[in-house]
């Protein structure tokens, strides 16, 4: 079933829950915007702070265009993060 043109329907393995991902509306929007981003998830808190300075370290090197600050709620804690392609990134330590 699709109920947009322009969705995405992306079934992940591990759970019955489906990924959607509406694209933005602007012609020339190639790339995801912060709200709608890639999200890579780590073992734990810990692993999502020492993955940001990492990337902070790297940052000129990796070419990061936008680095945001750890936010943690709870056990959880994630950061957002801009790459060359103008595409947007979170790495967090939230499960499915």
């Amino acid at each position: 079933m699709k109920l947009w043109p322009s969705s995405c329907y992306v079934k992940h393995s591990a759970t019955p829950w489906y990924v959607v991902c509406i694209q933005a509306l602007k012609p020339n929007h190639q790339h995801l915007s912060r709200y709608q981003r890639f999200t890579l998830s780590v073992a734990s808190a810990d692993a999502v702070h020492k993955a940001y300075q990492s990337f902070e370290a790297n940052r000129r090197a990796w070419r990061i265009k936008d680095l945001e600050k750890v936010e943690a709620n709870g056990e959880e804690s994630s950061f957002l993060f801009g790459d060359l392609n103008g595409n947007w990134w979170e790495i967090t330590s939230a499960r499915a």
